[in-house]
């Protein structure tokens, strides 16, 4: 039997890529005619990317009887590239069967459009013949998206364990000379691995780890010199990519460090990367325990490492009335969350309201969550534009604040300006800290760009709290004029923030939220503690526009020792596998 598998199989080797690689050799021993299609190859062709796919996998699959797609499955492109398998299976006459590598699926699945992601998704679940799932939670994601029970087949990508000693002297004496074992692959791109990697691992694992050892695997052109706190007696540069090596070291690894990747190309990595801890099953292991990194400003070591912006120096943080053409306009219509749970995003919200009526405005707000908002009802949200319309009539700005990384906080900053247009009314929008940055990376060419860029191109002013939201936001319009960072005056609520600085400090309001299993996790452990005082940081579920993103998926850290109340650090932690098997990456 002919079978083609489509996937990453090149170098520099992980986990994943070993399984592909020891998938294809256990077809060719079973006898079939393997051909395989490398996504990582791909770029060696000359073409695009996307016309080498189709050329090569229609050459491969003539005559073949199954095609076999092996994706992370969580960017836009790898959705495209499967749907485009499945028509080339189809043409082709070829059984097309998919199998979904533990990552960030189950996070980014539930949050593709309703309009065209979602569908897309269905209709590729309803086409393939067996979707292999790389742990359950997949699998129930796959269903919850309009995938086949029948069809879900739970296969983790376990790898045979090792027995060989390695085969490299000098490494073998590295590794015997540790106590326990960080295996850290770096790419070129990798800034924000470079920068974080090393700092977290001291902070999250050094009360079990005690100075491990660290095995760096370095793409070509990577000066490891750039990766923060460091010392040479501690880590060993391994340049070569032996799969052999690779599969021992990752078996023994206390913990893998590597870059977020995609269809063979790097996935943002100057805002995330992967952290997992492998585990031995019988006679083989798997690296599915793990958990996604994501930067939210300057991270948790404190280090801004976003490249500078080399045209347009950033301006100095100004306060929002500076901007607003207060002389001019009386009334404002402020749009925003005032909810206690959002107990940050509320208190900024409420500090610019003040700000706004000490500049002579009277100020009349729309609540969210309270007022009706409901993103996932077209009828509410409708209704929610219509109650704006409204209020624009007796107002004469309109200012939205919002975290603004998911589709319907976009769309209603993209409805929001469309309206204050029509009616004559200046509209300004400030993007406030938990994952702008990085979601805008994100964003479609043929939606999510051509929104943003005409939101902004309709509003009177964009603030952002922080360089990288900045810069985030200016990639999508080239006036910087327009843009500006603004620091609201919080000197009138220092009571109510004092009071915030005095909750706990690991928090979650939703005991079922992933967020409330990562605090039990740290605090049972003990982990990230100063020498004389309980934890450092909080954590807390991800909300949008009063709404909570995925929140059985995703969590925010944030340290509570900012010297400036209004910095933006922390990281977006996601779970490989299901919240409640996190507790392994709390063990020794």
């Amino acid at each position: 039997m002919k079978i083609v598998l489509v996937g990453e199989f090149s170098p520099p080797y992980d986990a994943l890529t070993l399984y592909n690689l020891a998938l294809a050799e256990k077809h060719q021993a079973a006898g079939d005619q393997t051909e395989i299609v490398d996504m990582v190859r791909l770029h060696e062709s000359g073409s695009s990317h996307f016309v080498a796919f189709l050329r090569q996998l229609f050459a491969a699959a003539r005559s073949a009887k199954q095609i076999h797609y092996l994706t992370h499955g969580y960017d836009r492109t790898s959705i495209f590239y499967l749907f485009f398998a499945l028509i080339i299976g189809w043409l082709r006459g070829s059984a097309v069967d998919v199998t979904i590598h533990p990552e960030l699926f189950a996070f980014f699945g539930p949050l593709r459009s309703h309009h065209v992601g979602k569908p897309l998704l269905k209709i590729c679940f309803g086409w393939a013949n067996t979707i292999f799932c790389g742990n359950e939670v997949i699998a129930e994601t796959v269903v919850s998206l309009g995938g086949s029970p029948e069809k879900c087949v739970v296969q983790r990508p376990y790898l045979p364990w090792p027995e060989e000693p390695l085969d490299h002297p000098e490494l073998a004496a590295f590794v015997a000379s540790k106590p326990s074992l960080v295996l850290l692959f770096v790419s070129a791109e990798s800034r924000f691995l470079r920068s974080e990697a090393v700092a977290l691992v001291h902070r999250w694992y050094g009360h079990s780890l005690q100075c491990p050892g660290f095995v760096i695997i370095p793409e070509a052109g990577v000066n490891v010199n750039e990766i923060v706190g460091l010392q040479k007696e501690h880590y060993f540069v391994w340049q070569e990519s032996c799969r052999e090596e690779v599969a021992y070291l990752l078996s023994r690894a206390s913990l893998v460090i590597r870059p977020l990747q995609s269809m063979g190309r790097p996935f943002v990595p100057d805002y995330a990367f992967m952290l997992e801890r492998p585990r031995r099953v019988g006679d083989q292991f798997d690296t599915g325990l793990g958990l996604t990194i994501i930067r939210k400003g300057k991270g948790l070591s404190g280090q801004f490492i976003s490249p500078p912006v080399e045209t347009l120096p950033t301006p100095l943080s100004r306060r929002i009335v500076d901007v607003l053409p207060s002389q001019k306009a009386k009334r404002a219509l402020f749009l925003g969350v005032f909810d206690p749970s959002a107990d940050e995003e509320t208190a900024i919200n409420r500090a610019i309201c003040l700000e706004l009526e000490a500049a002579g405005l009277d100020v009349a707000s729309i609540r969210m969550p309270q007022d009706n908002f409901d993103s996932q009802q077209t009828g509410s949200f409708f209704s929610f534009l219509g109650k704006i319309n409204q209020l624009l009539k007796q107002n004469d700005m309109l200012f939205y604040s919002t975290q603004g990384f998911t589709r319907p906080s976009l769309l209603l900053l993209l409805m929001s300006t469309v309206l204050g247009w029509l009616r004559g009314k200046k509209v300004y929008v400030l993007f406030q800290r938990d994952a702008f940055s990085f979601f805008t990376q994100l964003r479609s060419r043929n939606a999510g760009l051509p929104l943003l860029f005409t939101a902004f191109t309709l509003a009177e002013g964009i603030f952002t709290m922080d360089e990288d939201s900045y810069r985030a936001a200016l990639q999508y319009k080239n006036a910087p004029e327009k843009f500006h960072i603004v620091q609201p005056d919080l000197s009138t609520l220092r009571q109510d923030m004092a009071l915030l600085h005095d909750l706990p400090p690991l928090i979650s309001q939703d005991e079922n939220a992933f967020s409330a299993r990562l605090a039990f996790g740290l605090a049972q452990k003990g982990l990230w503690q100063k020498p004389d005082q309980m934890a450092a940081f909080r954590v807390r579920p991800l909300q949008c526009n009063g709404e909570l993103v995925a929140h059985e998926h995703a969590a925010l850290i944030e340290p509570d020792d900012e010297e400036d109340e209004m910095d933006s650090a922390g990281v977006i932690v996601i779970p490989k596998e299901h919240p409640r098997h996190i507790d392994g990456l709390f063990g020794g």
